[in-house]
């Protein structure tokens, strides 16, 4: 299932659940139409600093997957050793994991188990939605 808050579903901020018999998968993500633009957020102290610390926050306890680099190298004008160099390199983004199936499989409670996971994205989720 996808959730998305912007005019273009395609490249609009989205959450993202995923049913399956043996997992459970939820994400947060977005197309990045402007690179440039992403690339000055996240260089940026502010801004950049902001989403590394949202994605940390989403990470604990938790085997966070960040998908998204299309690079190699970083980009140029930014060093590479820049401390979000890894989130420069990226082409697109999403941030994910997936869990097994909890107790609750298959009953009402589902419904607030997975809402509880999709709130921990709330962080990473706004800083799209605001900033891009």
């Amino acid at each position: 299932m996808r959730f998305w808050e912007g005019e273009n579903k395609k490249t609009a901020p989205t959450l993202f659940l995923r049913l399956a018999k043996d997992q459970l998968g939820f994400a947060t993500g977005a197309m990045l139409p402007d690179l440039e633009r992403w690339r000055g957020l996240v260089a940026d102290d502010e801004h950049g600093g902001a989403l590394a610390d949202a994605l940390a926050e989403l990470s604990a306890g938790r085997d966070l997957d960040v998908a998204g680099q299309g690079y190699k190298r970083v980009p140029k004008p930014y060093p590479a050793d820049h401390p979000r160099a890894d989130l420069l390199r990226h082409k697109s983004f999403q941030a994910r994991w997936s869990e097994p199936p909890p107790p609750v499989m298959g009953s009402s409670e589902l419904v607030d188990h997975c809402l509880t996971r999709l709130d921990a994205c709330a962080d990473v989720h706004r800083w799209l939605v605001t900033n891009l």
